[in-house]
Protein backbone atom coordinates (compact mmCIF):
# COMPACT_ATOMS: atom_id res chain seq x y z
CA UNK A 1 0.00 0.00 0.00
CA UNK A 2 1.55 3.73 -1.39
CA UNK A 3 0.30 6.72 0.82
CA UNK A 4 -0.62 9.54 -0.31
CA UNK A 5 -1.29 12.93 2.05
CA UNK A 6 -3.21 16.06 1.46
CA UNK A 7 -2.77 19.07 3.20
CA UNK A 8 -4.22 22.73 1.91
CA UNK A 9 -6.43 25.30 2.68
CA UNK A 10 -8.75 24.90 -0.48
CA UNK A 11 -11.36 24.09 2.66
CA UNK A 12 -14.39 21.56 2.71
CA UNK A 13 -16.97 23.38 0.89
CA UNK A 14 -15.78 24.14 -2.76
CA UNK A 15 -14.90 21.73 -5.58
CA UNK A 16 -10.95 21.93 -5.25
CA UNK A 17 -10.28 18.77 -2.94
CA UNK A 18 -13.15 16.72 -4.74
CA UNK A 19 -11.21 17.36 -8.04
CA UNK A 20 -7.98 17.15 -6.74
CA UNK A 21 -8.94 13.51 -5.50
CA UNK A 22 -10.68 12.54 -8.87
CA UNK A 23 -7.73 13.18 -10.73
CA UNK A 24 -5.15 11.44 -8.29
CA UNK A 25 -7.37 8.41 -8.76
CA UNK A 26 -7.88 8.99 -12.46
CA UNK A 27 -3.93 8.09 -12.73
CA UNK A 28 -3.10 6.19 -9.26
CA UNK A 29 -6.61 4.23 -8.97
CA UNK A 30 -4.42 1.96 -5.90
CA UNK A 31 -3.16 4.98 -3.58
CA UNK A 32 -4.67 5.30 -1.21
CA UNK A 33 -5.44 9.33 0.04
CA UNK A 34 -5.10 10.79 3.56
CA UNK A 35 -6.44 14.02 4.41
CA UNK A 36 -3.70 15.58 6.97
CA UNK A 37 -6.14 18.86 6.80
CA UNK A 38 -8.24 21.20 4.29
CA UNK A 39 -8.68 23.33 7.03
CA UNK A 40 -4.93 25.51 7.39
CA UNK A 41 -6.60 29.31 7.10
CA UNK A 42 -6.43 30.70 3.64
CA UNK A 43 -3.04 31.71 2.74
CA UNK A 44 -0.98 31.36 6.55
CA UNK A 45 2.14 29.55 5.69
CA UNK A 46 2.90 29.44 9.43
CA UNK A 47 -0.43 27.39 9.96
CA UNK A 48 0.36 24.94 7.37
CA UNK A 49 3.64 24.53 8.95
CA UNK A 50 2.81 23.87 12.18
CA UNK A 51 0.10 21.49 10.86
CA UNK A 52 2.14 19.30 8.79
CA UNK A 53 5.39 19.31 10.19
CA UNK A 54 3.45 17.69 13.58
CA UNK A 55 2.01 15.05 11.40
CA UNK A 56 4.01 13.77 8.51
CA UNK A 57 6.26 11.93 10.45
CA UNK A 58 3.73 9.48 11.80
CA UNK A 59 3.69 8.07 8.44
CA UNK A 60 5.31 5.19 7.11
CA UNK A 61 8.43 5.34 4.66
CA UNK A 62 8.09 6.28 0.56
CA UNK A 63 4.65 8.43 1.89
CA UNK A 64 4.12 11.27 -0.82
CA UNK A 65 3.31 14.80 1.00
CA UNK A 66 1.31 17.05 -0.71
CA UNK A 67 1.28 20.40 0.40
CA UNK A 68 -1.05 23.17 -1.80
CA UNK A 69 -1.38 25.77 0.55
CA UNK A 70 -1.29 29.09 -0.71
CA UNK A 71 -1.17 28.18 -4.45
CA UNK A 72 -2.12 31.92 -6.11
CA UNK A 73 -0.23 33.62 -3.41
CA UNK A 74 2.79 34.63 -5.39
CA UNK A 75 2.41 35.71 -9.58
CA UNK A 76 4.88 33.16 -9.96
CA UNK A 77 5.13 30.75 -7.49
CA UNK A 78 7.43 27.18 -8.32
CA UNK A 79 6.50 24.32 -7.66
CA UNK A 80 9.52 21.90 -5.51
CA UNK A 81 10.13 18.48 -5.01
CA UNK A 82 12.56 16.41 -2.14
CA UNK A 83 12.85 13.28 -1.31
CA UNK A 84 13.61 13.27 2.48
CA UNK A 85 13.66 11.10 6.00
CA UNK A 86 12.61 7.98 3.71
CA UNK A 87 9.34 10.29 1.87
CA UNK A 88 8.71 12.63 -0.64
CA UNK A 89 7.39 16.32 -0.30
CA UNK A 90 6.08 18.68 -2.83
CA UNK A 91 5.29 22.47 -1.18
CA UNK A 92 5.19 25.18 -3.53
CA UNK A 93 7.95 27.17 -3.21
CA UNK A 94 6.66 30.13 -0.62
CA UNK A 95 8.28 29.69 2.61
CA UNK A 96 6.28 26.37 4.15
CA UNK A 97 9.39 23.96 3.67
CA UNK A 98 12.01 26.41 5.72
CA UNK A 99 9.30 25.83 8.32
CA UNK A 100 8.45 22.54 8.54
CA UNK A 101 12.42 21.51 8.08
CA UNK A 102 14.73 22.87 10.44
CA UNK A 103 17.46 22.40 8.25
CA UNK A 104 16.60 22.39 4.84
CA UNK A 105 16.97 18.78 2.12
CA UNK A 106 20.21 19.10 0.61
CA UNK A 107 18.52 17.90 -2.79
CA UNK A 108 15.36 20.02 -4.35
CA UNK A 109 13.97 20.63 -7.26
CA UNK A 110 12.08 22.88 -9.10
CA UNK A 111 8.33 20.84 -10.85
CA UNK A 112 7.04 21.35 -14.54
CA UNK A 113 3.69 23.15 -14.17
CA UNK A 114 3.21 23.35 -18.63
CA UNK A 115 3.67 26.91 -18.55
CA UNK A 116 0.54 28.14 -16.15
CA UNK A 117 0.05 29.62 -12.79
CA UNK A 118 -0.19 26.26 -10.48
CA UNK A 119 -3.33 26.97 -9.10
CA UNK A 120 -5.11 26.28 -12.47
CA UNK A 121 -2.63 23.05 -13.13
CA UNK A 122 -2.46 21.87 -9.27
CA UNK A 123 -4.96 18.81 -10.51
CA UNK A 124 -2.94 17.71 -13.42
CA UNK A 125 0.65 18.34 -12.15
CA UNK A 126 -0.27 16.73 -8.33
CA UNK A 127 -1.67 13.51 -10.11
CA UNK A 128 1.55 13.12 -12.39
CA UNK A 129 3.67 13.26 -9.90
CA UNK A 130 2.24 10.61 -8.01
CA UNK A 131 2.15 8.53 -10.79
CA UNK A 132 5.53 8.94 -11.85
CA UNK A 133 6.36 8.32 -7.54
CA UNK A 134 4.56 4.98 -7.65
CA UNK A 135 5.89 3.42 -10.92
CA UNK A 136 9.36 4.38 -9.29
CA UNK A 137 10.24 6.90 -11.91
CA UNK A 138 12.35 9.58 -11.38
CA UNK A 139 11.71 12.61 -10.91
CA UNK A 140 13.72 15.38 -12.90
CA UNK A 141 13.73 18.93 -13.29
CA UNK A 142 16.81 21.72 -12.52
CA UNK A 143 18.37 21.72 -8.95
CA UNK A 144 16.55 24.77 -6.96
CA UNK A 145 19.03 26.66 -4.23
CA UNK A 146 17.48 29.73 -3.77
CA UNK A 147 13.97 28.31 -2.22
CA UNK A 148 12.00 31.29 -0.15
CA UNK A 149 12.47 31.06 3.23
CA UNK A 150 10.74 32.83 6.70
CA UNK A 151 12.40 33.35 9.21
CA UNK A 152 11.04 30.90 12.67
CA UNK A 153 9.60 32.61 15.47
CA UNK A 154 12.19 31.22 17.63
CA UNK A 155 12.03 31.24 21.56
CA UNK A 156 14.24 33.33 23.63
CA UNK A 157 15.94 31.76 26.74
CA UNK A 158 17.25 33.28 29.59
CA UNK A 159 18.86 32.53 33.21
CA UNK A 160 15.20 33.05 34.63
CA UNK A 161 12.90 33.79 31.69
CA UNK A 162 11.48 32.27 28.57
CA UNK A 163 10.02 34.30 26.06
CA UNK A 164 7.62 32.17 23.52
CA UNK A 165 4.70 33.34 21.12
CA UNK A 166 1.56 31.54 20.06
CA UNK A 167 2.13 29.77 17.16
CA UNK A 168 -1.19 27.72 16.60
CA UNK A 169 -4.96 27.75 17.09
CA UNK A 170 -6.65 24.66 17.64
CA UNK A 171 -9.83 23.57 16.19
CA UNK A 172 -10.67 23.91 20.13
CA UNK A 173 -9.51 27.13 20.71
CA UNK A 174 -6.43 26.27 22.35
CA UNK A 175 -3.77 28.68 21.56
CA UNK A 176 -0.76 26.61 21.12
CA UNK A 177 3.21 28.46 21.94
CA UNK A 178 6.58 27.37 20.35
CA UNK A 179 7.94 26.88 24.40
CA UNK A 180 8.42 23.11 24.51
CA UNK A 181 8.94 20.72 27.22
CA UNK A 182 12.56 20.25 27.29
CA UNK A 183 13.77 23.84 27.14
CA UNK A 184 11.24 24.63 29.76
CA UNK A 185 12.81 22.07 32.26
CA UNK A 186 16.65 23.16 31.56
CA UNK A 187 15.58 26.58 32.48
CA UNK A 188 13.68 25.86 35.66
CA UNK A 189 15.86 23.70 37.39
CA UNK A 190 13.44 22.93 40.05
CA UNK A 191 12.22 26.37 40.40
CA UNK A 192 8.59 28.14 40.49
CA UNK A 193 7.36 30.12 37.85
CA UNK A 194 5.36 32.40 36.42
CA UNK A 195 3.85 32.26 33.21
CA UNK A 196 1.83 35.52 31.78
CA UNK A 197 0.22 36.58 28.98
CA UNK A 198 -1.74 39.85 28.47
CA UNK A 199 -3.56 40.78 32.16
CA UNK A 200 -3.05 36.73 32.93
CA UNK A 201 -1.15 35.09 35.63
CA UNK A 202 -0.10 31.26 36.53
CA UNK A 203 2.10 29.94 38.78
CA UNK A 204 1.50 26.53 37.82
CA UNK A 205 1.07 23.71 35.35
CA UNK A 206 -2.23 21.16 34.72
CA UNK A 207 -1.78 17.50 34.00
CA UNK A 208 -5.38 17.64 32.21
CA UNK A 209 -7.90 19.85 30.53
CA UNK A 210 -9.97 18.27 33.76
CA UNK A 211 -7.76 18.65 36.36
CA UNK A 212 -9.83 22.45 36.76
CA UNK A 213 -13.28 23.07 36.74
CA UNK A 214 -15.15 23.81 33.46
CA UNK A 215 -14.85 27.04 32.20
CA UNK A 216 -11.50 27.82 34.28
CA UNK A 217 -8.22 28.60 32.28
CA UNK A 218 -4.95 26.47 32.48
CA UNK A 219 -1.71 26.22 31.39
CA UNK A 220 -0.09 22.49 30.35
CA UNK A 221 2.43 20.80 28.33
CA UNK A 222 0.45 19.28 25.38
CA UNK A 223 0.71 15.76 23.34
CA UNK A 224 3.77 17.42 21.24
CA UNK A 225 5.50 18.45 24.26
CA UNK A 226 4.54 22.65 23.35
CA UNK A 227 3.02 24.81 26.15
CA UNK A 228 -0.89 25.01 25.62
CA UNK A 229 -2.80 27.69 27.29
CA UNK A 230 -7.03 26.76 27.36
CA UNK A 231 -10.04 26.61 29.33
CA UNK A 232 -11.73 23.58 30.25
CA UNK A 233 -14.66 23.37 27.74
CA UNK A 234 -13.84 27.04 26.86
CA UNK A 235 -12.56 29.20 24.25
CA UNK A 236 -8.73 30.13 25.53
CA UNK A 237 -7.74 31.61 22.27
CA UNK A 238 -11.42 34.01 21.50
CA UNK A 239 -11.99 35.40 25.25
CA UNK A 240 -8.32 35.49 26.15
CA UNK A 241 -7.11 37.04 22.77
CA UNK A 242 -4.60 35.29 22.50
CA UNK A 243 -3.15 35.08 18.00
CA UNK A 244 -0.48 33.63 16.39
CA UNK A 245 2.13 36.15 17.36
CA UNK A 246 1.16 37.21 20.94
CA UNK A 247 4.09 36.78 23.43
CA UNK A 248 3.86 34.63 26.30
CA UNK A 249 6.66 35.07 29.28
CA UNK A 250 7.92 32.30 32.13
CA UNK A 251 9.71 34.61 34.48
CA UNK A 252 11.46 31.98 37.12
CA UNK A 253 11.47 33.11 40.75
CA UNK A 254 13.89 32.02 42.68
CA UNK A 255 17.47 31.04 42.24
CA UNK A 256 18.32 27.66 41.33
CA UNK A 257 19.84 25.32 43.44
Amino acid sequence: MRLITLTSDFGWRDHYIASLKGALYSLVPDATIVDISHDVISHNNIDAAFIFKNSYHHFPPQTIHFVAVDLSGLEKLRLIYTYHEQMHFIFPDNGIISLVFQTLPNHIIQMDTFGFPLFITYKEVFAGIADKLLKNEPIEGPAVTDVKRFMPMNIMLFADMIKGTVVYVDNFDNAITNINVSDFEQVQKGRAFEISFGRSRFTNLAESYASVPEGEKLCLFNSIGLLEIAINKGHASTLLNLKQGTQVMIQFIQKPG
